[in-house]
C-alpha cells in the first residue's frame, strides 16, 4: 500500500505528464485544470514556490479565457486565486489579500458541483481555510465572505460535522468582525458560536472542546467587568474539566485565562474571588492539581 508521500509523488509525475502534453497545443481549459491540479499537489508537498508558479500560470489563462469571451467555471476561477494567495502570503501579505478578493468575486457563483468542489462540504472546508489564513495575518475583512460562504453551505444542517463547521464559521465571522467597528455584531456570532458549541458537547458531538473556549473568550474580550468574568469563567470551566480528564494538551490556557479572571475580579474589589483564581494559576504553574470551580479558597 502506497502512503501519502508515494501517492503525492505518483500524482505528482501524472500531473507533470499532462501538462507538458497540453503546454504547445491543448485546449486552454484543460491546461488550466491540469495546472490548478499540479499547483494543489505541489503545495501539499510544501513546494509553495514551484505551486505559486503554476497557480500564477492559471491565473494568465483564466485572464486569456475571460478576455477573448470565454468563461471559466467559479470553481477554477476560486481555487486558482485563492491557492495563489496561500502560497504567497508569508512572502507578501498585500499580493496575497489580491488575489484572495479576486477569489471571493466569484463565491457568489460557487456551487456544489463546481471544479474541485464536488458538494457543500468542500466549499466550506476551504473557505474556512481560507478565512483562516486571512485572520492569521490581520485581514479579517477580507475573510468575511469567506466565513459568509462556509455558513451558507453549512446553516440548519443537522448532522454533527456541519454543525461543527458552522460553529467554526461563526467564530471566525466573529473574530473577523472584532476589529472592526461592529462590535455588537461580533458578539452575536460568538453567542451563536457557544450556542452551537454547547448543543453539540451536550451530545458528545463536539470535535473540539478548545474551540468553544476560543468562542467564550473571544465574547469576554468584547465585555468589562461580571460580564467578562462570566463567559470567562465558563471557558475557564471547560479547560478544568479537559484538565481533570488529562486532555489539556497546554495548561498555559487554563494558567492565563485563571490570571485573566483574577485580574477582573481585583478590578472589581472582589479580592476572595480573585485570590481563588490567583492559587489555581499559582498550582497550574508548578504543576499541582488547581482546586475545582466551587472548591473553596484556603
Amino acid at each position: 500500500m502506497l502512503n501519502s508521500d508515494e501517492h503525492l509523488e505518483r500524482a505528482l509525475a501524472e500531473y507533470n505528464d499532462k501538462v507538458s502534453a497540453l503546454e504547445d497545443s491543448g485546449p486552454r481549459e484543460k491546461l488550466l485544470e491540469a495546472l490548478v491540479n499540479r499547483g494543489c499537489v505541489l503545495f501539499m508537498m510544501d513546494s509553495y514556490v514551484s505551486a505559486y508558479g503554476d497557480f500564477d500560470d492559471a491565473s494568465d489563462i483564466i485572464a486569456e479565457i475571460e478576455d477573448s469571451g470565454g468563461s471559466v467555471d467559479p470553481g477554477l476561477y476560486v481555487k486558482t486565486h485563492a491557492m495563489k494567495g496561500m502560497t504567497i502570503v508569508e512572502k507578501s501579505v498585500h499580493e496575497a489579500a489580491e488575489e484572495f478578493r479576486l477569489a471571493a468575486t466569484r463565491l457568489g457563483q460557487l456551487k456544489p458541483g463546481a471544479r474541485h468542489f464536488p458538494d457543500g462540504r468542500a466549499i466550506a472546508d476551504f473557505c474556512l481555510d481560507c478565512a483562516q489564513t486571512l485572520i492569521d495575518e490581520d485581514m479579517g475583512a477580507d475573510a468575511l465572505p469567506f466565513t459568509e460562504k462556509s455558513m451558507s453551505q453549512t446553516v440548519g444542517k443537522d448532522d454533527a460535522w456541519s454543525r461543527n463547521r458552522y460553529m467554526e464559521a461563526c467564530s471566525m465571522e466573529a473574530d473577523a468582525l472584532s476589529g472592526s467597528e461592529d462590535p455588537e455584531k461580533a458578539g452575536e456570532y460568538f453567542d451563536e458560536a457557544v450556542r452551537t458549541g454547547e448543543s453539540l458537547r451536550a451530545s458528545g458531538e463536539l470535535e473540539d472542546d478548545i474551540m468553544l473556549v476560543d468562542a467564550y473568550v473571544g465574547r469576554a474580550e468584547l465585555c468589562k467587568g461580571e460580564e467578562f468574568i462570566g463567559y470567562a469563567e465558563k471557558a475557564e470551566r471547560i479547560l478544568e474539566d479537559l484538565e481533570a480528564r488529562h486532555a489539556l494538551e497546554d495548561r498555559d490556557l487554563l494558567s492565563q485565562l485563571c490570571g485573566e479572571i483574577a485580574q477582573a475580579y481585583m478590578g472589581l474589589h472582589k479580592m476572595k474571588e480573585a485570590e481563588k483564581y490567583l492559587m489555581k494559576q499559582v498550582k497550574l504553574s508548578i504543576g499541582a492539581e488547581p482546586p475545582r470551580s466551587g472548591d473553596s479558597a484556603h
